[in-house]
């Protein structure tokens, strides 16, 4: 069984690679989590901002 942190970080992995070379920057399943936020003013979400940084690492060591 895969640990989630380690699917988490392949799915970013593999997203940001692809929007990177121009591929869409909304694939499936995208839409279904973006739709699920609902932030107002500064707090909005849009589809045309970079991916967020997070800080501290995503893989184990």
């Amino acid at each position: 069984m895969t640990d989630p942190r380690q699917r988490v970080a392949d799915f970013w992995d593999e997203h940001t690679a692809a929007w990177l070379a121009g591929a869409d920057p909304m694939p499936h399943p995208l839409p279904h989590w973006f739709d699920s936020y609902s932030g107002v003013g500064a707090g909005e979400g849009g589809t045309t901002d970079q991916l967020a940084h997070f800080l501290g690492r995503s893989r184990r060591s």
